[in-house]
């Protein structure tokens, strides 16, 4: 379709678009070995308990983007549940943007950041406002 070209091109994809329903498609993507960068397994097996443990982060939370309209690669997304705050900060660019400042009613906690060993900060957090790192993500919680 014109959207799935679109999206491609966007994430800087030359050539024919695969068929996600072509059976070549599907063969090609399967991964034929575990995955040998142990930094990747540890920040998926970090973020995936995270999101088991964490109240803001299960399935059924409500959540609220927050942020990104004034600059395309900033998503900020605002969970709740059962008490619990998160914020999590995602910057898909390769510079530094501006800090998020966080709601006067509450005191956050920086709980993940995807540039920290072993998965390291490039800016320091305050409780007033946190940076959004190059290439990164960050959770925040109350």
């Amino acid at each position: 379709t014109k959207g799935r070209r679109n999206e491609f091109r966007a994430f800087g994809w030359s050539g024919p678009v695969p068929d996600p329903a072509h059976e070549d498609t599907f063969a090609r993507s399967k991964l034929t070995s575990p995955p040998t960068d142990s930094a990747i397994s540890l920040l998926y097996k970090t973020a995936l308990t995270l999101r088991r443990e964490l109240p803001s982060l299960t399935p059924g939370s409500s959540c609220t983007r927050v942020a990104g309209a004034d600059h395309r690669s900033l998503t900020l997304l605002r969970s709740s549940a059962d008490g619990s705050t998160s914020f999590t900060l995602f910057n898909f660019s390769a510079e530094s943007l501006e800090p998020f400042t966080f709601p006067a009613d509450g005191e956050f906690r920086l709980l993940f950041d995807s540039t920290e060993a072993p998965y390291r900060t490039q800016a320091p957090f305050s409780r007033e406002s946190a940076p959004a790192s190059p290439w990164s993500a960050q959770l925040y919680v109350t």
